[in-house]
């Protein structure tokens, strides 16, 4: 493989839960670096929020120390990923804004890339960036992109056939139907399967979820 991580953080639930947000809070942000560590496979006790608040703050000295912790917590992740060859996918990004807090390459000497897809229309991409607007799958093409992925089988028995069908249109549904989620969604299904074979479809559906979701952001 050419890279040594691939990281998936969905960062459009956290919008979708929490409508009167339009950026990452540092809440967010910390769930977020907490995912990343779990893939990578490091405890995430080793991350410090450092926020500290005291008697007479302001709310404008609030949101300083909150930029100053995002900034520093940025920077841990950029010292434990060093020396690894890592592909982040950014995935549902709702403002553009948001990205730079994980472009961990800028702190970095190893290979780091960015991935991600977004349902808005920024025309102001940067330098050395490329983009591809795609439409949404049918069902159909969902279900058979994610056959391909995963390698999985559907099963001889009418009964278990139908049961895996039902998981697997419900793992492209919770993708939003966009391709990159999907294909990224297979991997994870094919790289559980290589570890236990025996695992079932409903139980990887819920790893995937879990990977992806988080119920609780305060």
């Amino acid at each position: 493989s050419v890279f040594d991580h691939i990281l998936w953080i969905n960062l459009g639930h956290y919008f979708v839960e929490r409508s009167d947000k339009n950026n990452l809070t540092y809440d967010m942000y910390f769930d977020c670096l907490t995912k990343i560590y779990q893939q990578i496979g490091i405890s995430s006790n080793t991350l410090n929020p450092e926020l500290i608040w005291q008697p007479g703050d302001t709310k404008i000295m609030g949101v300083a120390k909150v930029i100053q912790a995002m900034e520093k917590s940025k920077l841990d992740v950029s010292k434990v990923i060093e020396g690894r060859k890592i592909l982040i996918v950014l995935d549902d990004v709702w403002s553009p804004e948001d990205i730079d807090l994980f472009n961990f390459g800028e702190h970095l000497r190893s290979s780091f890339s960015l991935l991600l897809t977004t349902r808005t229309v920024d025309p102001f991409t940067k330098a050395g960036s490329w983009s591809i607007n795609m439409s949404l799958m049918s069902h159909d093409e969902a279900f058979h992109l994610f056959l391909s992925e995963s390698g999985i089988s559907l099963g001889e028995e009418k009964a278990t056939r139908n049961q895996n069908m039902d998981e697997i249109f419900r793992i492209v549904q919770d993708c939003g139907l966009l391709p990159l989620t999907i294909k990224v969604a297979g991997r994870i299904v094919k790289s559980c399967k290589s570890v236990q074979a025996d695992m079932k479809l409903s139980d990887l559906a819920n790893i995937i979820r879990c990977s992806t979701h988080s119920r609780d952001v305060n």
